[in-house]
C-alpha cells in the first residue's frame, strides 16, 4: 500500500522525501517496483474488465450473485466473493 502510494505521488514528490516520510526504504520501494506482475493480478485485471461489461450491459442493475451467473455463462469460473471484491475495486477506480 505504501509503495502504490510512492508510485502515484512521485511525479510531484521526491521518492526519496515519500520514502523518509512513510517510512520505507528506498530500496525496498525500488524491489518492489521491479517485481512482475503476478498472474493473480493480471487474471484479476481480466476479470474485473468482464465484470465491469457484465454490470453495464445490465444497465448497473446487476448485483454480485447475477453477474457471477452471468459470467458462468460464459464459462469463465470464480467464486461470488472474489465478483464482489472485483466490484468494489472498479467501482473505487471510477
Amino acid at each position: 500500500m505504501k509503495y502504490q502510494f510512492i508510485a502515484e505521488q512521485r511525479t510531484h514528490h521526491k521518492v526519496a522525501h515519500l520514502c523518509r516520510v512513510l517510512d520505507v526504504s528506498r530500496s525496498a520501494y525500488y524491489a518492489w517496483q521491479k517485481q512482475p506482475i503476478s498472474p493473480r493480478t493480471q487474471a484479476n485485471g481480466e476479470l474485473a474488465n468482464q465484470v465491469q461489461t457484465v454490470f453495464d450491459a445490465s444497465q448497473q442493475t446487476y448485483g454480485s450473485r447475477r453477474i457471477r451467473m452471468a459470467l458462468r455463462e460464459q464459462g469463465i469460473r470464480c467464486g461470488r466473493a472474489r465478483v464482489v471484491h472485483l466490484m468494489e475495486t472498479v467501482q473505487n477506480d471510477v
